[in-house]
């Protein structure tokens, strides 16, 4: 679940609408997509992050603990220990996609 105006900032942040679910190695399932950035498959992110504009040593909570909700009622960012920005990835794959002319 994802509210119009978050998938929409999804897709101005740069990243594609081909979502989809991919597990972590702990078993927990996440929305994630792509972002291009010039190789043949593009950045793998996390949609959650971006719809929260999370970036690096902060962490996404679902306060529901229903990682396929991604209502901003739901999502909860906070330090952690993050280390990947995945709202600057899709950002700059704006940026490039826009540099080139795509």
């Amino acid at each position: 679940m994802v509210e119009a105006g978050a998938y929409r900032q999804v897709l101005d942040a740069g990243a594609t609408a081909a979502w989809f679910l991919n597990a972590n190695s702990q078993g927990r399932e996440y929305v994630r997509t792509y972002v291009p950035d010039g190789t043949r498959g593009g950045t793998l992110v996390q949609v959650a992050r971006v719809v929260v504009g999370a970036g690096a040593k902060s962490v996404i909570r679902y306060s529901n603990g229903d990682t396929l909700d991604l209502r901003s009622g739901n999502l909860l960012w906070e330090r952690g220990r993050a280390k990947r920005n995945d709202t600057a990835l899709a950002h700059q794959s704006k940026a490039l996609r826009l540099e080139r002319g795509l």
